[in-house]
């Protein structure tokens, strides 16, 4: 989880481009549950 919120605040380069903040709540949410935490 922390990697994914460390590529929320990321600035893209010439070689890398952080994912859409959509798709990066998307996978949060994901982990989160598979956590046990629950997801709204």
């Amino acid at each position: 989880m922390r990697a994914l919120y460390q590529e929320m605040v990321s600035y893209p380069t010439e070689s890398w481009k952080p994912r859409s903040l959509r798709i990066l709540r998307q996978e949060l949410d994901r982990v989160a549950a598979e956590l046990g935490f629950r997801v709204e």
